[in-house]
């Protein structure tokens, strides 16, 4: 029996080390605190695309800024053009988690080619984004431009 003794207690050792090597937890990514974007957004018959600037203020918040279009079918086609400005929460800031923004749209409205006045309307998303210290990619439902809530994809870099 002791001559058993140290080998089993050099492999319960080993055993032992390796487990407990193995339980270093692993850097979590950083998110860059801006992201340049492109969106796109599609229904049957209306839909939206924009460049955007997010910018984070925290782990949760950030602020969005962008230009874009959007457009529907319906006795012809309709559309806008013009600037949004949306307040994010997210909750999760580290990783993929979901998204909830609200601000408002400011856009140029045609209706047959004939240009209106500017008019404010609300702009709100909800979905899933996943924000890297490189790469910014969102999936959800916008409503903005006027037009919609259509399916919305945006990729982009982060800074």
């Amino acid at each position: 029996m002791n001559r058993l003794r140290v080998p089993l207690l050099l492999f319960i050792w080993i055993i032992i080390t390796v487990v407990a090597s193995g339980q270093t937890e692993q850097p979590k990514p950083e998110m860059g605190w801006n992201a340049v974007y492109g969106e796109v957004a599609t229904g049957l018959l209306m839909g939206e695309a924009s460049i955007n600037y997010d910018r984070r203020f925290s782990d949760h918040f950030s602020a969005r800024i962008g230009t874009g279009l959007g457009y529907m079918f319906s006795n012809g086609i309709h559309g806008s053009f013009g600037g949004l400005f949306m307040l994010n929460y997210f909750n999760n800031g580290k990783e993929p988690g979901m998204e909830i923004g609200a601000g408002l749209s400011y856009s140029l409205p045609r209706n047959d080619s004939v240009v209106t006045r500017l008019n404010p309307t609300p702009a709100i998303s909800f979905g899933l984004r996943y924000q890297s210290d490189h790469d910014f990619f969102r999936f959800g439902l916008t409503y903005d431009f006027r037009f919609g809530f259509p399916l919305q994809l945006s990729m982009g870099k982060s800074f």
